[in-house]
């Protein structure tokens, strides 16, 4: 699907009736992100700062529950203090839930400097060309598989060693 800069986004009234409104995403990309730019000018970390961000995430996020149903919720909401730091959100069941920092709450914050690190960068190119790669549910499904591949080798080898099948299940229940 296509970036879109600027993608014009409909408002509602209290009693829930769509209106025309002057409200644009900064960038959007449909199944991918929602992305809020501000240029905040405050020290990162401060209360003014943090303030302005989190004003910046809950315009994103109320951005995100005006797109059209057939479009769905993506996966991620980017925002960023332009030139200083990225924040990242995601929620991957994309039900409505709330978007939560990613991938941790100690590491959802990439300041400018931290874009030189191979991880984030990979971590940024995913979120920008196949975010649901990152969805943690679709690791641990893989980790869960690794394990169990492993595991079934090791009671092979143990059984083939001698032990009996009812040994070698109590030891790796364990």
């Amino acid at each position: 699907s296509a970036y879109i800069f600027e993608r014009p986004v409909d408002s509602f009234t209290s009693d829930g009736v769509r209106k025309k409104s002057k409200n644009r995403i900064d960038l959007y990309r449909r199944d991918c992100f929602v992305m809020e730019g501000k240029q905040t000018g405050k020290r990162i970390g401060s209360q003014g700062w943090n303030n302005a961000m989190q004003k910046a995430k809950n315009q994103a996020d109320n951005y995100v529950r005006t797109l059209p149903s057939d479009e769905g919720r993506p996966p991620f909401i980017v925002v960023i203090d332009v030139g200083r730091s990225i924040q990242l959100y995601s929620e991957f069941s994309r039900s409505g839930g709330i978007y939560v920092p990613f991938p941790d709450p100690s590491h959802y914050l990439i300041r400018l400097d931290e874009l030189a690190a191979i991880e984030i960068q990979q971590r940024l190119q995913t979120l920008w060309i196949s975010p649901k790669a990152l969805d943690p549910s679709k690791y641990a499904a893989k980790v869960t598989k690794e394990v169990s591949l492993k595991l079934a080798e090791l009671a092979k080898s143990l059984e083939g060693s001698g032990y009996d099948v009812e040994r070698t299940a109590h030891f790796l229940k364990r």
